[in-house]
């Protein structure tokens, strides 16, 4: 099923980005990658009101076919891509599902990073008990040993730069995760790369 932004979050975005200059000339100057950093920057703060529900969060989960329960993350992902397609109608080559290890192993090889990641990529980790299950999130900057990131279904704040790596939480929070593609990491998510959306 391809990406498909629901009306409602059209609305929402375009609300939360209303008075932000940078999304405003990105729109303008069909500056793709970089409105969907912005789109994902001014959805911080959005809370579940039950586990993996909330109006916002269902909103999220209708661009790729999902309903109300079903974790997020990636969902939250694909919208804000969604949203950037739409404002810019420049297309995302980033496969259009709400399965993280889906979107990984089905997005083309072009499209993972093969150094460090710029503003703007996105990052899958794969649970390690569950492995067709994962996380994901957008990478805000990163220094080689860490990174910050938004990411969906997550808690605001979260930290595992001492290799702590979980995935837990009721909203769209700001995080600081450790990179560290070749060893093996405490927790229960293993990082397995960053992909490149647009």
């Amino acid at each position: 099923m391809p990406r498909k932004i629901h009306a409602d979050a059209v609305a929402l975005i375009d609300g939360l980005i209303a008075n932000d200059p940078l999304a405003q000339d990105s729109i303008r100057k069909k500056r793709v990658r970089q409105l969907f950093v912005q789109a994902t920057v001014a959805c911080l703060g959005i809370k579940e009101v039950q586990k993996n529900k909330g109006p916002e969060v269902e909103l999220f989960l209708k661009t790729v076919g999902l309903g109300s329960g079903d974790a997020w993350c990636m969902s939250f992902m694909q919208t804000c891509i969604a949203y950037a397609e739409l404002k810019t109608g420049l297309v995302s080559p980033l496969f259009a599902s709400g399965t993280c290890m889906t979107v990984w192993t089905k997005t083309p090889l072009t499209q993972r990073v093969q150094n460090l990641p710029l503003a703007g990529a996105i990052a899958i980790w794969q649970h390690l008990d569950s492995p067709s299950h994962g996380h994901t999130g957008m990478v805000l900057d990163c220094d080689g040993v860490s990174f910050h990131a938004i990411e969906g279904n997550t808690s605001e704040g979260y930290e595992d730069i001492n290799g702590e790596v979980g995935q837990t939480g009721d909203g769209v929070g700001f995080t600081h995760r450790r990179v560290d593609l070749f060893n093996p990491q405490k927790g229960d998510m293993q990082l397995r790369g960053f992909l490149k959306p647009f």
